[in-house]
């Protein structure tokens, strides 16, 4: 975690070359506006998270050029009926795009419905949050310097979560589970919609004459069946 400082963040757009293309910010640091504005101004896409804003402070980096909003409901002051917060900002903005962790542990299946109803099919967007025990089985494993424990598809430091071992293909199944939404629905919040979110949608995000066969199959129930990179179909992981 840094204070936004628009002199560092010009040191690692120029040593990145310019492949900068997403940074999260807390809107109520010092600074956070006039940051929000040199970055969107670069051309890199703000989201707002890791906050406890409270909603003017939000609003305001909203128009300062925030477009998203980073994993919501986690890790943002919780909503309340006299001070809404990021949190209320967050879901009452129609043109604000925003992330969900959809692992049935950083939410639950009524709140991810909320975010669903709030946000709906064109600025919905699930992530994973995952760290590097992705994929693997249950144990230990390391965050940042910290020992993570892995356990039941929860990875945790004590009582807090780090991260997540959650896959895409689990999250699409887990939203169409909690939600009842179609499958055509749910494959938008994995491609289009971040695609849109980020300024790629001209190169990734849909099935168009020019873009690369970067493809995956699933079925009626969002299950992977197949993936394909370049056109070419790739060996399966297990």
């Amino acid at each position: 975690m840094l204070q936004p400082n628009i002199a560092l963040f010009d040191r690692f757009y120029q040593a990145a070359e310019g492949n900068i293309r997403l940074v999260t910010l807390a809107p109520e640091l010092p600074g956070a506006l006039e940051f929000a504005a040199h970055a969107t101004s670069r051309g890199v896409r703000v989201s707002v998270g890791h906050s406890n804003a409270t909603a003017a402070e939000t609003r305001a980096c909203i128009a300062a050029g925030a477009v998203s909003a980073t994993h919501t409901f986690n890790a943002m002051r919780p909503l309340d009926h006299r001070e809404p917060g990021i949190l209320g900002v967050v879901l009452t903005t129609d043109s604000l795009f925003a992330e969900l962790i959809c692992d049935g542990i950083h939410n639950t299946p009524e709140m991810v419905k909320i975010w669903w109803r709030s946000k709906g099919p064109e600025r919905a967007i699930l992530i994973t949050d995952a760290m590097r025990a992705a994929g693997m089985p249950d144990g230990e494993y390391e965050l940042a310097g910290f020992r993570i424990q892995v356990a039941n598809g929860k990875a945790s430091f004590g009582d807090v979560l780090a991260g997540s071992v959650l896959t895409l293909d689990k999250a699409l199944t887990n939203f169409l589970a909690f939600t009842g939404a179609s499958v055509e629905q749910g494959l938008r919040l994995l491609t289009a919609n971040p695609a849109a979110m980020t300024g790629f949608g001209d190169r990734a995000g849909s099935l168009s004459v020019g873009q690369p066969a970067n493809l995956v199959v699933v079925d009626a129930d969002g299950k992977l069946q197949a993936s394909f990179v370049n056109g070419q179909k790739t060996p399966p992981l297990h």
